[in-house]
């Protein structure tokens, strides 16, 4: 291990700490979050209204960018130093495969951050969609009755009130047609 320590230039041997650190800290960081112990929080976001920080929606520079930057194109660029023998070839590809990793980085992070959802139904997502009737709906808006309607994959028992002429019965079918203060405002379909 040291004869082939000592055989690598400076270069080399600041790639190979470089490569080290930064596969260690991410192997870590990656660990943590997959077990859910946060650094949501953690990357920093730079400050500065410039496009190029985000290309395509994705926040390229954080830390976890930088550690995969570190990290994939440092152990690429010491694999092809020593099979090439060639400094800049090697170096040039292993700063391109960074750059790559980066964005895979920055892809996987977003699309995992749209797994997440808070759990809250939003009664807006309801308008337009079909819904059974639970219990009475009083004509006139005069009161409020309840329907079962499917909303954002979830069968829920919402309030609801309607402005027809007439009061809607237990198991009518009715369509959502707005939401006022929480209250669905339903109409009579299919008499």
């Amino acid at each position: 291990m040291i004869e082939w320590w000592n055989s690598l230039g400076v270069f080399q041997q600041i790639l190979f700490i470089l490569a080290m650190a930064s596969t260690i800290i991410f192997a870590i960081q990656l660990i943590l979050m997959l077990i859910g112990i946060g650094f949501e929080d953690a990357d920093f976001d730079v400050d500065i209204d410039n496009d190029f920080l985000n290309i395509f929606g994705l926040k390229i520079i954080t830390i976890r960018g930088a550690l995969a930057f570190l990290s994939i194109g440092s152990w690429t660029a010491l694999v092809l130093i020593e099979a090439t023998d060639n400094l800049w070839v090697g170096t040039l590809v292993g700063v391109i495969a960074g750059l790559i990793a980066m964005i895979l980085v920055a892809y996987a992070i977003k699309k995992a951050m749209n797994l997440q959802q808070d759990g809250n139904i939003n009664a807006e997502n309801a308008i337009g969609k079909v819904a059974n009737v639970y219990l009475s709906i009083p004509k006139n808006k005069s009161g409020i009755g309840k329907v079962n309607v499917l909303v954002q994959d979830r069968l829920s028992e919402m309030e609801a009130m309607t402005a027809d002429e007439e009061n809607i019965p237990t198991g009518a079918e009715v369509k959502v047609v707005d939401v006022v203060n929480g209250i669905l405002i339903v109409k009579r379909i299919g008499e």
